[in-house]
């Protein structure tokens, strides 16, 4: 197996390129944009930039390497700085998922790819939601991944490439960027518990509810889809469990024996936001047994610590 792994140097690569099973690949090809990937080289690894929005070195890059595996990663992935730059949101995500697709076509790669697309393509729902519930684009970031999605079903019927989605729920974890809320609190917590003051906040829309699930449980799901048979185009990945970040802040408070007050920063709110999202993923529980590992408490404190 020689397995392709884009935005390798960003949040979910980083813990992709941590799994014990990658010692097993006769090669790994991690690539990357602005910034090397924050890991031990591997002797089977082979790290190197690659610009996905050229679609000429895409296509050189998949002739030379020959990949059998490919794990799309690269995204401009905040919903908040899509909507500061919408246009750059749309032509990255939807560029470099385009001119991977259609490299393998031209080449005629026999290759498994497995492309992470989200949740946030979800209509608003107060059920826990499947795979076939209605979809509707409500922020940029949004509407460039069901774009995403759409080429993955169009190149896969037509040109039959082997290629599957994920709408992955919220992912947090340790060396999350700053962007995300979850690290920012946690960032904001360490430095104020290093001045020995009254922790306070400076949060947005606290009262959204979201699915959370640990980006150490996410990689594995991943693994599986990218090496695993497969039954349908599209798998939700998530917790089905349902969290306010103001019940995460609540169990931050609980983890460093502290209470945490809040200030809502205007900056901070978004145009639009779903008020809930919880998932179901009981397409991947039934096909792969999928159970995760990690429980809410735990990625909190692992989370605090790496922020230290």
């Amino acid at each position: 197996m020689k397995i392709l792994i884009t935005g390798a140097a960003g949040f979910v690569g980083h813990h992709f390129l941590q799994l014990p099973e990658l010692a097993n690949c006769e090669q790994v090809i991690a690539t990357y944009n602005s910034k090397l990937p924050l890991i031990d080289i591997a002797d089977n690894f082979l790290i190197t930039p690659l610009a996905l929005t050229d679609f000429v070195s895409v296509k050189n890059f998949l002739q030379q390497h020959q990949p059998t595996h490919i794990l799309h990663l690269a995204a401009q992935s905040s919903v908040a700085k899509s909507w500061q730059e919408p246009h750059t949101t749309m032509m990255a995500n939807i560029s470099m998922a385009n001119n991977l697709l259609e490299a393998v076509r031209q080449l005629e790669l026999s290759a498994q790819l497995l492309f992470v697309s989200s949740a946030e393509v979800y209509a608003p729902s107060n059920d826990p939601i499947n795979e076939l519930f209605a979809t509707h684009t409500h922020n940029p970031y949004a509407l460039s991944k069901l774009t995403q999605e759409h080429l993955c079903e169009i190149y896969h019927s037509r040109y039959h490439i082997n290629v599957v989605s994920t709408r992955s729920f919220s992912q947090i974890g340790p060396h999350q960027n700053l962007n995300f809320a979850i690290p920012s609190f946690a960032q904001q917590i360490n430095e104020q518990l290093t001045l020995n003051k009254p922790i306070t906040l400076d949060v947005g829309n606290i009262d959204v509810i979201r699915d959370f699930s640990d980006v150490r449980d996410m990689v594995k799901a991943y693994w599986m889809l990218l090496t695993q048979p497969h039954q349908h185009l599209i798998y939700n990945i998530c917790s089905g469990q349902g969290y306010s970040l103001r019940n995460l802040i609540d169990t931050m408070a609980d983890i460093i024996g502290q209470p945490i007050s809040t200030t809502i920063n205007p900056d901070k709110l978004r145009p639009s936001d779903n008020p809930i999202m919880i998932g179901n993923a009981s397409r991947l529980l039934n096909e792969f047994k999928y159970v995760q590992q990690y429980d809410i408490a735990t990625t909190l404190k692992d989370v605090l610590e790496a922020y230290q």
